[in-house]
Protein backbone atom coordinates (compact mmCIF):
# COMPACT_ATOMS: atom_id res chain seq x y z
CA UNK A 1 0.00 0.00 0.00
CA UNK A 2 2.75 2.63 0.69
CA UNK A 3 4.92 1.34 -1.95
CA UNK A 4 1.82 1.85 -4.71
CA UNK A 5 0.50 5.24 -3.19
CA UNK A 6 4.09 6.53 -2.72
CA UNK A 7 5.09 9.68 -4.36
CA UNK A 8 8.85 8.91 -5.12
CA UNK A 9 9.29 11.12 -8.20
CA UNK A 10 11.02 14.35 -8.28
CA UNK A 11 9.35 17.24 -9.03
CA UNK A 12 10.58 21.26 -9.33
CA UNK A 13 9.85 22.73 -6.50
CA UNK A 14 7.29 25.92 -7.49
CA UNK A 15 8.55 28.89 -4.59
CA UNK A 16 12.50 26.38 -4.26
CA UNK A 17 15.25 27.19 -6.52
CA UNK A 18 15.08 23.35 -8.10
CA UNK A 19 14.04 20.04 -8.02
CA UNK A 20 13.58 18.35 -4.70
CA UNK A 21 12.00 14.71 -3.72
CA UNK A 22 8.49 15.27 -2.68
CA UNK A 23 8.03 12.83 0.16
CA UNK A 24 9.64 10.02 -0.07
CA UNK A 25 9.83 6.37 1.09
CA UNK A 26 12.06 6.55 3.99
CA UNK A 27 9.89 9.48 5.61
CA UNK A 28 6.48 8.01 4.93
CA UNK A 29 8.17 4.97 6.35
CA UNK A 30 10.02 6.72 9.74
CA UNK A 31 7.01 9.08 10.17
CA UNK A 32 4.59 5.89 10.57
CA UNK A 33 6.54 4.13 12.83
CA UNK A 34 6.91 7.06 15.08
CA UNK A 35 2.87 7.27 15.09
CA UNK A 36 2.75 4.03 15.32
CA UNK A 37 4.69 4.06 18.86
CA UNK A 38 1.88 5.94 20.03
CA UNK A 39 -0.61 4.89 22.44
CA UNK A 40 -3.12 7.27 20.51
CA UNK A 41 -2.04 5.60 17.10
CA UNK A 42 -2.28 1.91 17.85
CA UNK A 43 -2.06 0.62 14.10
CA UNK A 44 0.06 1.40 11.11
CA UNK A 45 -3.52 1.97 9.17
CA UNK A 46 -3.68 4.61 11.75
CA UNK A 47 -0.45 6.05 11.04
CA UNK A 48 -0.30 5.81 7.42
CA UNK A 49 -4.08 8.06 8.13
CA UNK A 50 -2.04 10.66 10.44
CA UNK A 51 0.81 10.90 7.41
CA UNK A 52 -1.87 11.33 4.95
CA UNK A 53 -3.36 14.54 7.03
CA UNK A 54 -0.21 15.79 8.21
CA UNK A 55 0.99 16.17 3.94
CA UNK A 56 -2.41 16.94 3.04
CA UNK A 57 -2.41 20.13 5.41
CA UNK A 58 0.79 21.28 4.40
CA UNK A 59 -0.86 20.85 0.89
CA UNK A 60 -3.08 23.44 1.32
CA UNK A 61 -1.70 25.73 3.15
CA UNK A 62 1.46 25.82 0.57
CA UNK A 63 -1.75 26.14 -2.36
CA UNK A 64 -3.34 28.69 -0.28
CA UNK A 65 0.46 30.97 -0.04
CA UNK A 66 0.95 30.20 -3.93
CA UNK A 67 -2.67 31.79 -4.47
CA UNK A 68 -2.30 34.97 -2.12
CA UNK A 69 1.49 35.28 -3.60
CA UNK A 70 0.61 35.15 -7.54
CA UNK A 71 -2.69 37.40 -6.65
CA UNK A 72 -0.83 40.14 -4.78
CA UNK A 73 -0.16 42.01 -8.16
CA UNK A 74 -4.17 42.03 -8.58
CA UNK A 75 -4.41 43.40 -4.82
CA UNK A 76 -2.30 46.26 -5.22
CA UNK A 77 -4.56 47.42 -8.62
CA UNK A 78 -7.42 47.70 -7.00
CA UNK A 79 -10.02 48.23 -7.97
CA UNK A 80 -10.67 46.35 -11.32
CA UNK A 81 -13.75 45.52 -13.51
CA UNK A 82 -15.46 42.46 -11.37
CA UNK A 83 -14.54 40.45 -14.49
CA UNK A 84 -11.72 41.01 -14.91
CA UNK A 85 -10.96 40.74 -11.30
CA UNK A 86 -13.08 37.11 -11.52
CA UNK A 87 -10.84 36.51 -14.73
CA UNK A 88 -7.57 36.52 -12.25
CA UNK A 89 -9.05 34.50 -9.88
CA UNK A 90 -10.09 31.58 -12.27
CA UNK A 91 -6.51 31.96 -13.73
CA UNK A 92 -4.24 31.71 -10.37
CA UNK A 93 -6.72 28.96 -9.22
CA UNK A 94 -6.39 27.01 -11.82
CA UNK A 95 -2.34 27.59 -12.75
CA UNK A 96 -1.01 28.17 -9.41
CA UNK A 97 -3.09 26.47 -6.34
CA UNK A 98 -4.68 23.73 -7.86
CA UNK A 99 -1.19 22.65 -9.45
CA UNK A 100 0.59 23.47 -5.75
CA UNK A 101 -1.95 21.50 -4.46
CA UNK A 102 -1.89 18.60 -6.88
CA UNK A 103 2.17 18.52 -6.14
CA UNK A 104 2.37 18.37 -2.52
CA UNK A 105 -0.55 16.52 -2.05
CA UNK A 106 -0.55 12.61 -1.26
CA UNK A 107 -3.74 9.87 -0.43
CA UNK A 108 -6.46 12.31 -1.08
CA UNK A 109 -8.42 10.13 -3.20
CA UNK A 110 -11.74 11.41 -1.76
CA UNK A 111 -11.24 14.78 -2.45
CA UNK A 112 -11.47 15.82 1.39
CA UNK A 113 -8.33 18.60 1.40
CA UNK A 114 -8.95 19.42 -2.34
CA UNK A 115 -12.21 20.63 -1.36
CA UNK A 116 -10.57 22.12 1.96
CA UNK A 117 -8.15 23.78 -0.65
CA UNK A 118 -10.74 25.32 -2.73
CA UNK A 119 -12.82 26.34 0.78
CA UNK A 120 -9.94 28.41 1.82
CA UNK A 121 -8.58 30.04 -1.50
CA UNK A 122 -12.61 31.05 -2.32
CA UNK A 123 -12.40 32.96 1.28
CA UNK A 124 -9.26 34.72 0.40
CA UNK A 125 -10.85 35.52 -2.94
CA UNK A 126 -14.16 37.07 -0.81
CA UNK A 127 -12.03 39.52 0.97
CA UNK A 128 -10.17 40.58 -2.02
CA UNK A 129 -13.83 41.14 -3.97
CA UNK A 130 -14.64 43.08 -0.93
CA UNK A 131 -11.78 45.51 -0.66
CA UNK A 132 -12.56 45.82 -4.53
CA UNK A 133 -16.15 47.09 -4.04
CA UNK A 134 -15.33 49.38 -1.11
CA UNK A 135 -12.36 50.77 -3.05
CA UNK A 136 -14.64 51.31 -6.10
CA UNK A 137 -16.92 53.15 -4.09
CA UNK A 138 -14.14 54.93 -2.00
CA UNK A 139 -12.41 56.12 -5.34
CA UNK A 140 -15.81 56.84 -7.57
CA UNK A 141 -17.53 58.97 -4.47
CA UNK A 142 -14.36 61.22 -4.16
CA UNK A 143 -15.01 61.75 -8.49
CA UNK A 144 -18.64 62.53 -8.42
CA UNK A 145 -17.60 64.93 -5.64
CA UNK A 146 -15.20 66.37 -7.69
CA UNK A 147 -17.57 66.73 -10.76
CA UNK A 148 -20.40 67.84 -8.68
CA UNK A 149 -17.82 70.68 -6.62
CA UNK A 150 -16.80 72.22 -10.11
CA UNK A 151 -19.75 71.87 -12.10
CA UNK A 152 -23.01 72.27 -9.65
CA UNK A 153 -21.58 74.12 -6.55
CA UNK A 154 -20.51 76.92 -8.00
CA UNK A 155 -23.37 78.22 -9.53
CA UNK A 156 -25.56 76.83 -5.83
CA UNK A 157 -22.72 79.75 -4.23
CA UNK A 158 -23.84 82.44 -6.57
CA UNK A 159 -27.51 81.46 -7.08
CA UNK A 160 -28.12 80.63 -10.40
CA UNK A 161 -30.76 78.42 -9.62
CA UNK A 162 -32.80 80.78 -7.97
CA UNK A 163 -34.69 81.75 -10.94
CA UNK A 164 -37.71 80.16 -12.40
CA UNK A 165 -36.58 77.99 -14.58
CA UNK A 166 -33.45 77.14 -12.00
CA UNK A 167 -34.34 73.81 -11.64
CA UNK A 168 -34.05 72.81 -15.10
CA UNK A 169 -30.62 73.87 -15.20
CA UNK A 170 -29.81 72.24 -12.48
CA UNK A 171 -31.21 69.00 -13.29
CA UNK A 172 -29.02 69.37 -16.94
CA UNK A 173 -25.48 70.08 -14.87
CA UNK A 174 -26.43 67.06 -12.70
CA UNK A 175 -26.67 65.22 -16.10
CA UNK A 176 -23.68 66.44 -17.08
CA UNK A 177 -21.89 65.21 -13.61
CA UNK A 178 -23.25 62.10 -14.69
CA UNK A 179 -22.14 61.78 -18.30
CA UNK A 180 -18.94 62.77 -17.58
CA UNK A 181 -18.89 59.99 -14.69
CA UNK A 182 -20.03 57.43 -17.36
CA UNK A 183 -17.13 58.48 -19.87
CA UNK A 184 -14.23 57.72 -16.76
CA UNK A 185 -12.31 55.14 -18.45
CA UNK A 186 -12.91 53.09 -15.56
CA UNK A 187 -14.75 50.50 -13.38
CA UNK A 188 -17.81 51.70 -11.61
CA UNK A 189 -18.89 50.44 -8.21
CA UNK A 190 -19.81 46.98 -9.09
CA UNK A 191 -23.65 46.29 -9.14
CA UNK A 192 -24.58 49.87 -8.40
CA UNK A 193 -26.20 52.12 -10.44
CA UNK A 194 -24.79 55.63 -11.02
CA UNK A 195 -27.71 57.09 -8.71
CA UNK A 196 -27.07 54.85 -5.45
CA UNK A 197 -23.31 56.00 -5.93
CA UNK A 198 -24.03 59.65 -5.70
CA UNK A 199 -26.41 59.39 -2.77
CA UNK A 200 -23.51 58.02 -0.65
CA UNK A 201 -21.54 61.12 -1.53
Amino acid sequence: MLVTNANLAYHKDSVGDGPKPSLDLVEIARNCVLAFRQDKIPSVENAVVAVRQAECLKAVEMALQVYKVAMQDTVEELPLAENELDGRHRHYFDNYAEKAFAEYAIFDDDGEFYNRMKTDVEKEFTMISQNNESDAFRLYREMLDVLFTSIVQPKIDEEKYSHSNGHFDFIQDLQKVFVLYDQYPGQKPPNQPISTCYRRI
